[in-house]
């Protein structure tokens, strides 16, 4: 299950990091601040969308992010790394919506 959850994690990371590959990108945060996953990378990246497109996050987010049945998660600016996490771990429940975790 642990494993199944970085999965995901690494995923979503990777979408929530708009799938920018530039190194000098102020808008891509550095390993340290994404659980040690180097978003820079295009391979990295590549494997992110690969695990996306292929779990239930491709089905309600698309499977590039740009939103299907949920919300669009590229180039969010609501949400940190951390807030990632928290909601993949615990899902959530807003304004009558649902994510299971």
């Amino acid at each position: 299950m642990k494993q199944l959850i970085q999965i995901i994690f690494f995923a979503i990371a990777a979408v929530f990091a708009g799938f920018v590959m530039a190194d000098a990108d102020p808008d891509v945060p550095p390993p340290d601040k994404a659980a040690g996953i180097n978003l820079s990378d295009p391979e990295v990246v590549q494997k992110g969308m690969n695990m996306l497109s292929s779990t239930g996050g491709g089905y309600c987010h698309g499977a590039e992010g740009r939103g299907f049945k949920a919300p669009s998660l590229r180039n969010r600016t609501d949400l940190s790394v951390d807030s990632l996490r928290t909601i993949i771990l615990n899902g959530r429940n807003r304004a009558g919506k649902l994510m299971p975790p």
